[in-house]
C-alpha cells in the first residue's frame, strides 16, 4: 500500500504530527517501522519476494531513513513491527522469523535510545477468549529474546468491541506476560459500543 511513509502528502503530514506534540511537550510513542504483510507494505517491494537479499536492502535502506528523520523528535519507543501472528509474508520470503531479529538488531544499531517493541493484536480483546492468540504471541516473545533481539516492551492492540473483556481477565493476560519482565502498553485503545455509559465505565475502569 502506498498510503504511508513513501506518499509525498502523507510523509509531510506524518513529520507534522510529531513536531506538534514535541512543541506542547507529549511524549511520543511511533508505529510502525516495518509491517510483515504485503498489503501494508509499498507496492514497489512485492517485487523481491522471490529475493531476499534485494527486499533485505530496501526494508533497510526504509528504516534507516525513517529513523534519521524523526530522530529529532526524540521518540521514546517504537513498535518494530506489528501483528506478525497474521502477517506472514516475510518469513516465507526469508525463510525463518530471524528476519524479525535482524530488523530489531538493526533498529537498536541506527537509535539505541528509543525502547523498542512487538506490538499484536486480539491479546486482550473478544471477551478474553483469546488463548490461542496469547500463546502465539508469547511464543514469538520468546523466539526474538531466545536470539538475541533487543526487544524491550510488550504492545498489545484494545480493539474493543460489543465483547467486552473483563477488569480481572485483562489483570491475568497482563499479568501472564510480566513474567518477562518488559514495559507492556495497552495500544491502539478503542471502543465504539453504542452504550456510551458503558463506554465510559469501561473506559475509566
Amino acid at each position: 500500500a502506498d498510503w504511508g511513509w513513501e506518499n509525498p502528502e502523507e510523509h509531510a503530514r506524518y513529520l507534522q504530527y510529531p513536531q506538534w506534540l514535541k512543541d506542547n511537550g507529549i511524549v511520543t510513542k511511533a508505529h510502525v517501522l516495518i509491517y510483515p504483510g504485503w498489503g501494508f507494505m509499498p507496492a514497489r517491494v512485492k517485487q523481491f519476494e522471490n529475493n531476499p537479499t534485494a527486499l533485505w536492502n530496501a526494508m533497510e535502506s526504509h528504516i534507516r531513513e525513517k529513523l534519521a528523520a524523526v530522530k529529532q523528535f526524540g521518540f521514546v519507543s517504537w513498535d518494530v513491527t506489528n501483528e506478525t501472528r497474521d502477517l506472514r509474508d516475510l518469513p516465507k520470503v526469508f525463510g525463518s522469523e530471524e528476519v524479525y531479529v535482524r530488523l530489531y538488531k538493526l533498529a537498536h544499531q541506527i537509535d539505541p535510545k528509543p525502547i523498542l517493541f512487538l506490538n499484536e493484536n486480539t491479546i486482550l480483546t473478544q471477551g478474553g477468549k483469546t488463548e490461542s492468540q496469547q500463546a502465539e504471541f508469547e511464543r514469538m516473545i520468546r523466539y526474538l529474546i531466545a536470539r538475541g533481539a533487543p526487544l524491550q516492551g510488550i504492545g498489545m492492540q484494545a480493539h474493543f468491541g460489543e465483547n467486552l473483556t473483563s477488569p480481572e481477565d485483562i489483570w491475568r493476560t497482563v499479568d501472564r506476560f510480566a513474567k518477562f519482565g518488559l514495559p507492556i502498553q495497552i495500544t491502539e485503545f478503542d471502543l465504539p459500543i453504542q452504550d456510551k455509559q458503558a463506554q465510559a465505565d469501561y473506559t475509566r475502569d
